[in-house]
């Protein structure tokens, strides 16, 4: 497509996950001089991510957590971001969002959507969000469906646009933050909340899962979570003390995670940090699926496979040299993707 300069672009964040995923793009543009609109969603710590920045920002709604609800907060995203485009003129708007093609197409800017789920995973996303869009940006091997004639590959995943090893050092004094000595080691455990619209009937970790799994965690070290909501008050003395932007630092330095989230796994994974995940989208994302099945530094799992999921965590973690090994997985994968930002700043300049 072609874009007459100098671009305009408006950048939707709906989710904690799309503001790593374009801080650094959002931040070339603006460093090159380019004119950059940032509007987001209230929800989990994306304003809280957004403040501890230094991009200037616009909440446009709240998430909602009704079917009703979340139609109700699409007309009014929609109103907004088409009021915003016109004002600021708007010529190329960007994200993870239905409301972007939309807006994008009464404006008469174009839009590009990034995505990494397959076509069936988000079937309503998918309906609403790819006839108007210009452009779908997605890793090799995403299913887009009759929409692939739009979709733009890159090998990589979402996740190393911000945790590739030429965008993120961990910080060493992360631990000393958390209350634990240099060499001592820990597990996190990440809750997800499950309420988008493509989380219907998903099921996650139960809590007398999680009590099972603290046991057997709380064997090889201290054990934190992270969580989504509030957490029953027997684990509120496990919550994760570091604030939102520091999660990552945390991730870096575990010996592992579990959990029931599907981003956070992919994170851990390309970090290096073995990944149990546990919900009932296992089998259904094939990101993940190459993680697990092609790098091996995943283990998916569904809830009824939990005792199978127990076993495992704890043959790995009692091996003496499963970081190592892990390191080694993640240099193979290294080895065959790319710095995703970098495809992207790229991929902008050309369009």
């Amino acid at each position: 497509m072609t874009i007459h300069k100098p671009a305009r672009f408006l950048f939707d964040i709906c989710h904690p996950a799309h503001f790593h995923l374009f801080k650094h793009l959002m931040q070339n543009l603006l460093s090159s001089g380019s004119h950059v609109v940032v509007v987001a969603r209230d929800k989990d710590v994306i304003v809280d991510l957004l403040k501890r920045s230094d991009f200037e920002f616009r909440i446009i709604s709240k998430a909602r957590r009704t079917r009703l609800g979340m139609l109700f907060e699409l007309v009014i995203r929609d109103l907004r971001i088409l009021y915003l485009m016109r004002k600021e003129k708007i010529n190329i708007a960007v994200g993870t969002s239905v409301s972007i093609s939309h807006m994008a197409y009464l404006s008469g800017a174009r839009s590009i959507i990034f995505n990494e789920d397959d076509l069936d995973y988000i079937p309503l996303f998918a309906m609403l969000a790819y006839p108007l869009a210009n452009i779908i940006c997605t890793p090799d091997g995403v299913d887009t469906g009759k929409w692939h004639r739009k979709q733009r590959t890159y090998p990589g995943y979402h996740e190393l646009a911000y945790l590739h090893p030429d965008m993120f050092s961990p910080d060493e004094s992360i631990k000393q933050k958390m209350g634990l000595a240099h060499n001592e080691r820990f597990a996190l455990i990440r809750l997800s909340a499950l309420q988008a619209h493509h989380d219907a009937n998903a099921k996650g970790l139960s809590e007398f899962q999680i009590k099972d799994l603290v046991a057997v965690l709380e064997k090889h070290g201290r054990v934190f979570v992270n969580n989504e909501s509030e957490l029953p008050n027997w684990l509120e003395k496990y919550r994760l003390p570091v604030p939102s932007d520091r999660i990552h630092d945390v991730l870096a330095h575990s010996t592992c995670l579990v959990s029931d989230s599907q981003t956070m796994t992919i994170e851990a994974a390309v970090l290096g940090v073995p990944a149990f995940r546990c919900n009932s989208f296992v089998g259904r994302c094939s990101v993940i699926h190459e993680l697990e099945q092609k790098y091996e530094l995943a283990y998916g799992f569904k809830p009824d496979e939990f005792k199978e999921l127990l076993h495992r965590i704890e043959n790995l973690l009692s091996r003496d040299q499963f970081e190592a090994e892990s390191m080694a997985k993640r240099d193979r994968m290294l080895a065959d993707k790319i710095n995703v930002s970098d495809w992207m700043i790229d991929f902008l300049q050309s369009v």
